[in-house]
């Protein structure tokens, strides 16, 4: 996603590993659409899980949980912070 739509931003978009280009301002139905479509079938939504109640995102204290892979989710936060400067 993307204020910048010039032909440079879009190409290094694509070059940086992107899979769709979402340039703002977008509608939103057009977003959730664009990332239904990135997801593996089993895990868009209508998948074999639709209707599956997700895990708890709290621990058995209460506090707040991290879900997913902390490798992945530190590389995603990295990544973003370079895309910042």
């Amino acid at each position: 996603m993307s204020a910048y739509t010039d032909v440079a931003s879009t190409a290094g978009a694509f070059r940086g590993g992107a899979h769709e280009f979402l340039s703002k301002p977008f509608d939103l139905d057009d977003a959730v659409a664009l990332a239904a479509r990135a997801l593996p079938e089993d895990e868009a939504p209508g998948g074999p899980d639709a209707g599956v109640e997700p895990a708890s995102a709290t621990g058995t204290n209460g506090t707040p949980q991290w879900c997913g892979d902390p490798a992945a989710r530190n590389e995603v936060w990295r990544g973003s912070g370079r895309l910042v400067q």
